[in-house]
């Protein structure tokens, strides 16, 4: 009962992240982001997924800089990748733990650039490391929804076709 309820959180995480990459701009994208990253470090914790909360608490810290700053400094990105780095080494768990990292790392730096249609289409294949470490630590509806959420993202990139593929 206690699962069925800790994958409850994912659901909510996924309705919100429905509309992340719909979204025009990358400040909208990702103020809805750091919000889907609570609800997934919430759900991590809860699941014991040390990587993954620690990835999500970094995400949510990226995010939040990202939104605030007139102008990311490469110097903060710099500093991510290596608190993935060694992230990587304290939380590993066996080669799935690094399912999480290895998203991160990427996403963050494309975080960097001012172009939504390349974070959109990075986070596809970055969604599909996450399904990977999902079904690892059991978050069976976070595997699930990383699944309908690529689709969805991979509809925001058709949409928003003027610079697709």
């Amino acid at each position: 009962m206690r699962l069925f309820l800790i994958n409850l959180i994912p659901v909510f995480s996924f309705l919100l992240s429905l509309t992340v990459f719909h979204q025009k701009t990358k400040k909208e994208m990702l103020n809805k982001s750091i919000i889907c990253n609570s609800l997934s470090f919430l759900n991590f914790i809860l699941l014991g997924g040390l990587s993954g909360s620690i990835v999500k608490a970094i995400a949510i810290v990226r995010d939040s800089y990202i939104l605030f700053s007139s102008k990311p400094k490469i110097k903060f990105l710099i500093l991510l990748l290596l608190i993935y780095i060694l992230t990587s080494f304290i939380s590993y768990n066996g080669i799935f733990s690094l399912f999480s990292i290895i998203p991160a790392f990427i996403y963050s730096c494309f975080l960097w650039q001012n172009d939504p249609q390349k974070i959109r289409l990075i986070s596809i294949l970055t969604y599909q490391f996450w399904l990977i470490y999902n079904l690892s630590v059991m978050s069976y509806t976070g595997a699930f929804l990383n699944i309908v959420s690529s689709i969805s993202v991979f509809l925001a990139l058709k949409k928003n076709k003027k610079n697709f593929l």
